[in-house]
């Protein structure tokens, strides 16, 4: 699983993590970007945790969702080493919002 930047892009098929304060602006520098390979790895304990998940628009994700979202994956037995990463390279970012909003948006390819 690579977590990218803007300027790392090399195509448009990837989910925007946005900040609360840049939405609805959509390719922020400030935001990073995963594959919707990646991001598929997590739908099962995305879509347990969020009920009629928009993959295709924008998702507003509560930081207790994304939490609950982390517990479902970290209980499953079906864990894959490299995806352990996009919720370290989450929390890492989320650290980095100065809105200390109490949620932040997914949106979609």
């Amino acid at each position: 699983m690579k977590i990218m930047k803007l300027n790392e892009l090399t195509g448009h098929d990837v989910y925007e993590f946005c900040y609360s304060h840049n939405y609805p602006n959509h390719w922020n520098d400030s935001s990073i970007y995963i594959t919707d390979e990646d991001l598929g790895l997590l739908s099962p304990y995305i879509d347990t945790v969020i009920k009629n998940y928009h993959y295709y628009g924008p998702q507003k994700v509560s930081k207790k969702q994304w939490k609950d979202i982390k517990k479902g994956y970290l209980k499953s037995e079906n864990k894959a080493a490299t995806t352990d990463q996009i919720f370290h390279a989450v929390q890492l970012w989320l650290e980095n919002d100065s809105s200390n909003a109490d949620y932040f948006w997914i949106l979609g390819i």
